[in-house]
């Protein structure tokens, strides 16, 4: 896919998106799944993506910017093939274990 066509994209899942992120809102957490699955089902290599969007980041709505690295990290996970992930969560507060 050609260049052009990469920034097309970038600029229509981009509309209406604010260019920070706020983590406690739901609502940008599934734009970021919905806009990852999107980015999935472009055809587009994620690379080709990643040269355009990250080619001025801080122009580029960090949902976005999430949702491309939350598509990478699909394909890194498929690519691996079954396995057992263990994530730990810290506590409130704590900080002897971060």
């Amino acid at each position: 896919m050609a260049t052009t066509d990469v920034e097309e994209l970038i600029k229509k899942w981009s509309e209406g998106l604010p260019l920070i992120r706020d983590l406690t809102l739901n609502d940008e957490t599934q734009k970021c799944l919905d806009i990852a699955t999107k980015i999935l089902e472009s055809g587009c290599s994620v690379d080709a993506i990643k040269q355009v969007a990250f080619k001025e980041p801080s122009k580029t709505p960090a949902v976005l910017l999430s949702a491309i690295g939350s598509a990478e990290s699909k394909l890194k996970l498929k690519a691996c093939g079954p396995h057992h992930m263990t994530c730990v969560f810290a506590m409130y507060g704590e900080q002897n274990r971060i």
